[in-house]
C-alpha cells in the first residue's frame, strides 16, 4: 500500500500525539466520539476525515484493528484554524448501545 508524504506526516502526527501508555491497545469492542474542527469555512465532506484517521489511530496502537469499532459518532464544530480532531475512545458496550 503506497502511503503519500502528507499521509505519513499524518500518521507520525497522530503517534505523536497519541498516549496509549495510560491505557495500552485496546483488544474488544471499541466507541469513538469525534470532534472535527475545519480550518476553514469551505464545504467539505465529514465522512472524509474518517479514513486516515482510523488507519492512523490503528498504527498509533490505539486499537489492534480498525474492525474493532462498533460506533463511530462525529460532528463538525466550529472553524478552528489550522483545523484538529478531537477523540475520545472507549470501550464499546452492547448493552449502552442497545438503551439509546
Amino acid at each position: 500500500m503506497f502511503i503519500s508524504r502528507d499521509g505519513q506526516n499524518f500518521r507520525l502526527e497522530v503517534l505523536r500525539r497519541v498516549s496509549t501508555k495510560a491505557w495500552g491497545c485496546m483488544a474488544g469492542g471499541v466507541e469513538l466520539f469525534i470532534d472535527a474542527y475545519p480550518p476553514d469555512k469551505r464545504r467539505r465532506d465529514i465522512d472524509n476525515i474518517l479514513k486516515a484517521l482510523l488507519d492512523a489511530m490503528q498504527h498509533a496502537g490505539v486499537y489492534k484493528d480498525d474492525n474493532q469499532i462498533c460506533r463511530i459518532d462525529i460532528q463538525r464544530c466550529e472553524v478552528a484554524s489550522p483545523g484538529k480532531v478531537v477523540v475520545e475512545v472507549g470501550e464499546f458496550s452492547e448493552k449502552q448501545a442497545h438503551a439509546k
